[in-house]
């Protein structure tokens, strides 16, 4: 039974939508005076106005929270850095920078790795419209959305929005108006999918590999049962030896003694066949996998994301 997956072509918008806030440029000014006082109230303004594009935006958080270690708020220093990160998960810190300011760093490195950066699919609708899902977004960054030069949009409780219009360029907002994320939507992809079917009916039983372990296991345990009744066998033959040397049972316990050890034998042998056939089917199955592949955008990089399963 054959699947449609909607797909879209997603590319990062090329120029900027948004215009930076001069304040950026002046607390650049200010950094280089040794003005961090000045530099950090600069980019909070700047971040409070609203519209800066997103590299603009990530360059306020790689300032605000440098700045903000300097000035002895190393745990204010960590928080933009997270925001920072969530942006662009590929960034680093010169290596000549000082210890004092790399230490929230790696701190705010290993909290984003641990919970992930700003994910954002966006997909054309089959009325034409667009569909936005916010996969990923640990800080909450992520406030409004908007086709561009709409109206701004807020995201459902499910992270979706829907967005009415034939525009093909949209913008990620932040609660303030930042631009987190500037996409273009390509047009939509229709690609037919057959599941594979269930194993029960594409793979013959013989060649699942559980059919073969299991009596592969329980011939192991009673060979190990016969050996150990064959060891107690022989400690019981010695005893016999050593206080009565003919005593009349002792053949019998020899014979008993042997019989056991044989048939454990035997039974480790089976096991073992029976193992190795469990090994080969194993390696040998039949592979089902499932492949998804669904447009994603993170800043700097956009394109199709495949999800397979094995």
């Amino acid at each position: 039974m054959a699947r449609v997956l909607s797909l879209a072509i997603v590319l990062a918008l090329a120029g900027r939508a948004a215009a930076d806030s001069p304040k950026l440029a002046q607390a650049r000014d200010e950094i280089e005076k040794v003005h961090y006082d000045r530099a950090q109230t600069l980019l909070v303004e700047a971040l409070q106005e609203g519209g800066n594009s997103p590299s603009a935006l990530a360059e306020i958080y790689r300032l605000a929270a440098s700045t903000a270690v300097v000035l002895e708020h190393a745990d204010v220093g960590e928080q933009y850095y997270r925001r920072w990160l969530a942006l662009d998960p590929h960034a680093e810190l010169s290596r000549d920078v000082a210890p004092k300011l790399r230490e929230p760093f790696v701190a705010a490195k290993a909290y984003m790795q641990a919970h992930g950066s700003l994910v954002v699919h966006v997909a054309r609708a089959a009325a034409g419209d667009v569909d936005v899902f916010v996969e990923s977004d640990p800080l909450s960054m992520v406030a409004r959305v908007a086709l561009a030069g709409d109206k701004p949009v807020p995201l459902a409780a499910d992270h979706h929005a829907h967005l009415a219009g034939s525009g093909d360029s949209v913008v990620v907002l932040d609660e303030l108006g930042n631009h987190l994320l500037e996409l273009r939507v390509g047009i939509a992809i229709a690609v037919a999918s057959t599941p594979a079917p269930a194993p029960s009916q594409s793979t013959p039983l013989y060649r699942r590999w559980y059919v073969w372990a299991v009596p592969a296991g329980a011939f192991l345990v009673a060979g190990v049962l016969a050996g150990n009744a064959s060891g107690a066998a022989d400690e019981e033959l010695r005893d016999k030896l050593a206080t009565v040397p003919y005593y009349k049972d002792i053949e019998a316990i020899r014979e008993r003694r042997d019989r056991l050890a044989t048939v454990g034998q035997v039974l480790l042998g089976v096991s073992a066949g029976f193992a190795a056939v469990s090994v080969i089917a194993f390696l040998t199955r039949p592979k089902e996998s499932r492949t998804v592949v669904v447009p994603m955008a993170a800043p700097g990089t956009a394109g199709l994301a495949l999800s397979t399963t094995w």
